[in-house]
């Protein structure tokens, strides 16, 4: 009887609007609950109507029974939790949830668990189990705790460090086209997911922009197997909608699509391909074709951590309305590549000076 006096009173407190739900799987730490969208909660509410579960037909009024604590949100107000005023809610619904303060944040695994960590501290140091190195060996430097090789050089043996001959050619806070092995580029369609498909009122090519971080906030090169995020830049055909979401981390057999939570963004990585070409695979897995149509899509392969999507890359201007645009042809004469110049690619791994080629009013990357 108490939980249907709550269904009802939250129901005409809140009206009709689409609810989140409390998520008793998911308590690691702390527990939260999940919110819709178009649920709209006020920063200073003290109760949330909320399903008692995922699809359940029971609502409940959620809130926080100490009375020292405040609820707290995460990613966008997607997710909701009781902390301390002055402390964050961390993790997502694939790692934990925890209320961390001010210079932590949530480190650990699922084998070790997660914990409030000091910002710069790696887990084993935070929980005391290992013992920080101060020296390193040869020309690696201590960062955080760990011998690493110096920006711009990489390992060949413990405590030799060589500078890299070659650039990647990407960049991080770039916005780059994808055009895939059919000729077309990869767009978002309004069947719910991107594929390389030709453009119409259904398909909308997309301008994704590669960002290292949730905030896109820094410009570096982009090195085979480091991590990074990609952002689209357009949204849906026709409409516009979902503009500047992120690819999603679908996985195997699940369409790669959007979303407009950081925390289900996929994370990718990309290598240099022969004759100017990339191919993008993800950080821990693959990167594959999925669904045998004309549509092809694509998904992460969590068995294949080598599968990968050619591609070629172009670099476009992430505000067409910047006036650095008009730099962007650096000569008259060469602006595009013709078809001798395509016949003649060879493949050179040790070349060290990438060819920048200008197309239109955007920079064809070649290599």
């Amino acid at each position: 009887m108490k939980l249907l006096n709550l269904a009802f009173i939250a129901s005409a407190l809140f009206g009709s609007q689409t609810l989140g739900a409390f998520r008793p799987d998911l308590r690691e730490n702390v527990q939260v609950a999940e919110l819709e969208p178009d649920q709209r909660v006020s920063d200073t509410a003290t109760e949330i109507p909320l399903k008692a579960y995922p699809g359940s037909d029971f609502e409940i009024a959620f809130k926080c029974t100490d009375e020292s604590k405040q609820f707290t949100f995460a990613d966008h107000k997607h997710w909701v939790a009781c902390c301390r005023p002055g402390q964050k809610l961390l993790g997502s619904e694939f790692t934990a949830f925890d209320c961390c303060n001010t210079g932590h944040e949530l480190l650990g695994s699922k084998d070790t668990g997660y914990r409030c960590c000091p910002v710069g501290q790696t887990y084993d140091e935070c929980t005391g189990v290992y013992k920080p190195v101060t020296t390193c060996p040869g020309n690696e430097i201590l960062v955080n705790g760990k011998c690493m090789c110096p920006s711009g050089t990489y390992q060949t043996s413990a405590g030799v460090c060589e500078t890299l001959k070659c650039s990647s050619g990407v960049q991080s806070g770039k916005c780059y086209t994808f055009t895939l092995e059919n000729g077309l580029r990869l767009g978002y369609n309004s069947a719910g997911f991107y594929t390389a498909s030709e453009e119409s009122r259904a398909q909308q090519f997309g301008k994704f922009k590669l960002c290292s971080n949730e905030y896109c906030s820094t410009n570096t090169d982009i090195n085979p197997g480091q991590p990074f995020y990609i952002k689209d830049i357009h949204g849906t055909a026709n409409s516009g909608q979902h503009s500047k979401q992120w690819l999603n981390n679908a996985k195997d057999g699940s369409h790669i699509s959007k979303t407009a939570h950081f925390s289900q963004a996929g994370i990718f990585t990309i290598t240099k391909w022969p004759c100017g070409k990339y191919c993008l695979s993800g950080k821990d897995h693959g990167v594959g074709p999925t669904c045998p149509t004309e549509m092809l899509g694509a998904t992460f392969t969590t068995a294949d951590d080598q599968s990968c999507v050619p591609m070629t890359l172009l670099e476009v201007p992430c505000d067409i309305r910047s006036l650095a645009n008009n730099c962007i042809w650096e000569t008259k004469n060469k602006q595009c590549v013709d078809d001798e110049q395509m016949g003649s690619c060879r493949v050179h791994l040790d070349s060290a000076a990438p060819i920048g080629v200008n197309v239109d009013s955007e920079r064809q990357i070649f290599f």
